[in-house]
């Protein structure tokens, strides 16, 4: 809420010389270049289906010696007519699987670089017999291909490239036959918005090659965004930094919405809208070496939390979570195991859990069913989730690792996921002590 500060003196009101009307803004135009990896500086990830199949499309018309069964898909990526990338998953059972591209465009499996894949396990502990085993393998590349364009243009980009495998699911899992894939490109550039100059990225939020499909039905994720760095810190913060090119938005006291733009996305303009909205807020920074929030609560036994002042001495993990979230789920085994081995060391956890509001049951059965005997507090999403709110939470697993001493964030989400919280607690712990 913006607060109008009027100073006066005795009984006279002091004002200000009369003075032009400030000059209308005017049509913004914005050069981009392509980066074909340029999607990294956005910091998330749109992950986007696509569906093998034995079935081969009339497009292939030479191929490698394959190890296993071949399963082929199309991606399009551009407007040309002829924008079509084969895509094709050769499987062995007990072996990992091998990823061909057409990268080029010409229907040739056998004349491109190879997608190297990178394999990595998730490994679960059955609580009777004490038997780790595998129970997802994910393999993850990437490749350059191209994206083609009326008149024979043709963009090299960056497609990252997902086939996640659930060895709990039955052998005929239709979601084996999917491959995933999102954009690792983005243009990049420079525009004068509100009367200041900021760097932005569009962005093809579908990976579809195509800048000119901005339009979308109300409620359904943007198909284009324009990120722009509106606090100039070298970052950009999808939380208050990224605009869905479909609608208005406002920028430094001026509401701008989408004048054209070409498929390519090389070029963008941008016109004053007659449309009025409100800027959104850029909140304080939560990066590392930042003041965490702090906020008074009540756990989920009734005790009060003062967060970070409680914790003095210790380090602490904020941690965003629910029950309905597969990705949480996956890293409840790696928050216990860390409490468990680190607690006496001065570790402590602090969940937040962002269940629907009638779902408080379901949460205490979980907390007992996965020993999760840290305090937490329940912070309904449907509800106004307060804590999340204040944090900016748009997407749950979010964590922050905060010196309960100083209250300054240390680490935070993925240096706080997987393998690496292990490394993380060790550091931060080791330098409490010092």
């Amino acid at each position: 809420m913006r607060l109008a500060l009027f100073a006066a003196l005795g009984t006279a009101c002091i004002l200000a010389p009369a003075s032009a009307a400030p000059p209308k803004p005017k049509l913004v135009t914005i050069d981009l270049k392509m980066n074909p990896a340029g999607a990294e500086a956005a910091g998330y990830r749109v992950p986007q289906r696509l569906e093998v199949s034995a079935e081969k499309p009339t497009s292939v018309k030479k191929e490698p010696a394959y190890k296993g069964t071949p399963s082929y898909g199309t991606l399009h990526l551009g407007s040309a007519k002829e924008n079509a990338v084969l895509v094709v998953l050769d499987r062995t059972e007990g072996a990992d699987p091998v990823l061909y591209l057409d990268a080029n465009g010409d229907g040739d499996l056998t004349n491109d670089p190879g997608v190297k894949l990178e394999r990595r396990e998730q490994k679960a502990q059955n609580p009777d017999t004490g038997e780790v085993k595998v129970i997802r393998v994910q393999h993850s590349g990437e490749a350059k291909v191209n994206a083609h364009y009326e008149g024979g243009k043709a963009e090299p980009v960056r497609i990252a490239i997902f086939h996640l495998v659930d060895l709990q699911r039955p052998a005929n899992d239709p979601l084996k036959n999917l491959v995933l894939y999102d954009r690792g490109y983005a243009r990049e550039g420079e525009a004068d918005l509100g009367g200041k100059k900021h760097k932005v990225l569009l962005l093809d939020e579908e990976a579809t090659g195509r800048f000119d499909r901005a339009d979308h039905p109300e409620g359904s994720p943007p198909h284009v965004s324009l990120l722009v760095d509106r606090n100039d810190d070298g970052t950009f913060d999808r939380r208050y930094e990224r605009y869905d090119l479909a609608k208005p938005f406002n920028i430094g006291g001026t509401t701008y919405e989408l004048g054209k733009i070409d498929p390519a996305g090389a070029r963008l303009t941008l016109m004053p809208s007659d449309k009025q909205v409100a800027e959104v807020p850029i909140p304080p920074s939560l990066g590392v070496g930042q003041p965490a929030l702090a906020f008074s609560a009540k756990d989920m036994s009734g005790k009060s939390v003062q967060f970070p002042s409680v914790y003095k001495g210790k380090v602490v993990m904020l941690d965003f979570w629910a029950t309905w979230c597969p990705p949480c789920r996956e890293e409840v085994p790696h928050l216990v195991a860390a409490y468990k081995k680190h607690h006496g060391e001065g570790f402590e956890i602090l969940g937040v859990s962002l269940d629907r509001p009638d779902q408080e049951e379901t949460v205490r059965k979980f907390l007992d069913e996965h020993e999760m005997t840290w305090s937490q507090v329940y912070d309904p999403k449907a509800a106004e989730p307060v804590l999340a709110t204040k944090y900016f939470i748009e997407s749950i697993p979010s964590a922050f690792l905060v010196d309960g001493t100083t209250g300054k964030i240390l680490a935070a989400d993925e240096e706080l996921r997987g393998d690496q919280l292990e490394e993380t607690l060790k550091k931060a712990l080791a330098n409490r002590r010092q």
